[in-house]
């Protein structure tokens, strides 16, 4: 029986990543998947079209891009019982090193077709899920002041711009945590995370895991 998957796509993920989209929707059905393509066109796309398939219809989602479109269209399948399977094809890739998946897209497609599925905890913050992290401080600054434009021509280096940019404006805020104990803990800024890499390779929450229930808090003096 021929696999049904909705492969859902951002052309603009990594810079142009239409020709590997185009590639990728070969590489699934010349293994014989049944493919229905989606190609979003903005923001909040990715979110929608998981949300308003029939489930029905399906054997399996697979995300085609960035982080940012694995996590809408997480958001918009929560609930919904069908697996989500990831090709990356974005500018850090960070979820696709958690994962441990293969670097080269024919390896991907093969995971996604044929990998074991796993349950993944979800984190949620007013009733938006995340699988990756949230930041509070100079990490949320940096990131929501990263150029979608400079991106797509700089690729990572748009991160290291906002952040260079966020050393020189951001003032840094007082938090205080307070733990389950009730401890109050004082930081500069707080990233809570449910996977151990941050920006690339570097290991921020070696304890974290997708598997795992729970967060981790990692505070910043």
């Amino acid at each position: 029986m021929r696999k049904r998957v909705k492969l859902i796509a951002n052309p603009i993920s990594g810079g142009d990543s239409r020709p590997r989209v185009t590639k990728a929707l070969r590489l699934l059905e010349e293994a014989g998947a049944q493919v229905d393509l989606c190609v979003t066109a903005k923001r909040g796309d990715a979110r929608v079209e998981a949300a308003r398939l029939d489930v029905a219809d399906f054997d399996l989602v697979i995300a085609a891009g960035g982080d940012g479109t694995l996590n809408e269209v997480a958001n918009g399948l929560v609930g919904r019982g069908l697996p989500l399977a990831f090709l990356p094809l974005g500018t850090a890739n960070v979820m696709a090193l958690e994962m441990g998946l293969p670097s080269t897209l024919e390896g991907a497609c093969r995971v996604a077709l044929h990998g074991a599925v796993k349950p993944v905890t979800l984190a949620e913050i007013d009733g938006h899920f995340f699988l990756m992290m949230a930041g509070v401080g100079f990490d949320a600054v940096a990131v929501r002041a990263v150029s979608g434009r400079l991106k797509r021509h700089a690729g990572r280096f748009a991160y290291l711009a906002a952040g260079l940019r966020a050393l020189v404006t951001y003032r840094p805020t007082a938090l205080q945590v307070q733990t389950a104990e009730g401890e109050i803990l004082k930081a500069s800024h707080l990233i809570v995370s449910n996977i151990r890499f941050y920006g690339g390779r570097f290991m921020l929450a070696p304890t974290a895991g997708l598997a795992q229930p729970g967060l981790t808090a990692c505070l910043v003096e």
